[in-house]
């Protein structure tokens, strides 16, 4: 067994135990961490500057500052479409998608990208946070929109079920209609002619089917109304005799 003047290590049945190389890794380590959080943090406040002395974030956050959110989404949308890497536009988009608009599909992209553009943030944890959050609220928004669409459908069948009913009862009402009115007497709307009475003609001297047509009706040519309800009194030829007595239709 050997043991060194510096107490770092002993050796003992051939093999090495070094009691002090924890202790020297950890202080290595946090020298390590104190040398390169300032740096993280000038490069982090460095890219904030540069994001927002973009001219389209500073609109941006001067709308959202006059309490015109509406407009301040608008603006964050056309500066990360000309220009994706503004990490800066991604989170305050985010934020308010998910505080104001409700958005929370669209918020959760946009805690994404910063994660994913500033991946050593100290904001991660309020970040996923938020993201958990975004997702529960969209999960309830959306069983909640289920809940009322089956609440409607249900409503809709109803009031469909009720319609059938009173169209039913509106079909039998009319058969009964129907059916009285086939029960009673047809009364007919024209008014009843009278008859008209017969009338005749007795021929005098040198009478003729027209001269009598001309007397009774007007009208000469109707003499062969005349003759065809006196044809078998006058016979083909049309003789008139004085004293006959002729039908006059």
């Amino acid at each position: 067994m050997s043991f060194d003047t510096q107490g770092y290590f002993f050796e003992y049945a051939g093999s090495v135990i070094i009691p002090g190389y924890r202790r020297l890794m950890r202080q290595a380590a946090c020298w390590l961490i104190i040398l390169l959080l300032p740096g993280c943090d000038s490069a982090v406040l460095k890219q904030d500057r540069e994001d927002q002395a973009d001219p389209d974030v500073r609109r941006a956050m001067a709308y959202h500052q006059q309490g015109d959110p509406d407009r301040a989404i608008q603006v964050y949308r056309d500066a990360l479409t000309r220009n994706p890497l503004l990490t800066r536009a991604h989170l305050d988009l985010a934020l308010l998608l998910h505080d104001y608009e409700r958005d929370y599909v669209g918020a959760i992209h946009h805690y994404r990208q910063y994660l994913l553009q500033r991946p050593q943030t100290e904001k991660r944890i309020m970040i996923e946070g938020r993201i958990r959050q975004a997702g529960q609220l969209y999960a309830a928004t959306f069983f909640r929109s289920e809940s009322k669409a089956a609440d409607r459908v249900t409503e809709l069948e109803r009031e469909n079920h009720e319609l059938k009913e009173r169209l039913g009862r509106m079909e039998d009402d009319l058969r009964r209609a129907r059916r009285a009115a086939e029960k009673q007497p047809v009364v007919s709307s024209r008014p009843a002619t009278k008859a008209r009475p017969k009338l005749s003609y007795r021929v005098q001297r040198g009478d003729s089917l027209e001269s009598i047509a001309l007397d009774v009706y007007g009208d000469a040519s109707q003499e062969r109304l005349l003759y065809d309800a006196n044809r078998q009194l006058l016979g083909t030829d049309k003789l008139l005799k004085e004293g006959q007595l002729l039908d006059v239709p």
